[in-house]
């Protein structure tokens, strides 16, 4: 049986088919359009890429850290100063614009006449937009060799299998993490992320920990806690 753990290859790209709805955990038998997306996707943190770099070159992982922080540095400068960053190879990095304003519930409005927003204060960054360079696009295109994983269309589960595995999790682990909860109910990140989330606005998970290294405890006497 094919598993999250043995779904990938080095070197390519390993795909799910999944039901049109699935990918935010809603399975939806009745409507069959499908798409395919990444699965056991892993995230490759600073210190392995300066690891990974710096056995293919003359500089120290400690040099390759330092470049990398001097450059986040100094794209931070460059958009701050409204320009825009092009990074051989690699892509460039620019802002949007946008200008609003909310009312006195908290609700953001998009202005829609020239003159109320002379002022600077009525406009803000929207967001940092990054632009792959032509030969990077070209070849990851190109060359990408994309695999079936073999796994089945995921179907969400239900709130009996979710309290059962999750009990049965929690008599031998502390905590969860989103990748625990991958493994546990072989779904997709963004499945896991957002069962997790659900389970912490209902009261009962915590979230702890910082973004990257964030884990999951039972509140008071959810799954047999």
């Amino acid at each position: 049986m094919r598993t999250l753990e043995n779904s990938k290859e080095e070197g390519k790209i390993s795909y799910q088919v999944v039901v049109k709805n699935d990918l935010s955990g809603t399975a939806s038998p009745s409507n069959p359009v499908i798409r395919v997306a990444p699965v056991g996707q892993e995230t490759v943190n600073t210190s392995k890429m300066a690891k990974e770099i710096s056995a293919v070159c003359t500089l120290t992982p400690a040099d390759v850290m330092a470049v990398l922080a001097a450059l986040s540095d100094y794209l931070k400068k460059t958009l701050l100063s409204g320009n825009r960053l092009e990074v051989d190879n690699i892509g460039t990095f620019n802002i949007s614009l946008a200008c609003s304003w909310k009312d006195c519930s908290g609700k953001t409005h998009e202005h829609t006449t020239q003159d109320i927003i002379s002022n600077g204060d009525k406009v803000r960054v929207n967001n940092i937009v990054f632009t792959p360079a032509p030969a990077l696009k070209e070849e990851v295109v190109n060359n990408a060799v994309c695999i079936s994983s073999g796994l089945y269309p995921y179907e969400a589960p239900t709130a009996e299998v979710i309290e059962t595995k999750l009990t049965e999790w929690f008599i031998t682990h502390f905590s969860i993490t989103r990748k625990d909860a991958e493994w546990l109910f072989g779904c997709s990140r963004r499945y896991a992320h957002n069962l997790l989330t659900r389970l912490v606005s209902e009261g009962r998970l915590s979230a702890e920990g910082s973004r990257n290294t964030r884990y999951y405890k039972p509140v008071g006497g959810s799954f047999g806690g």
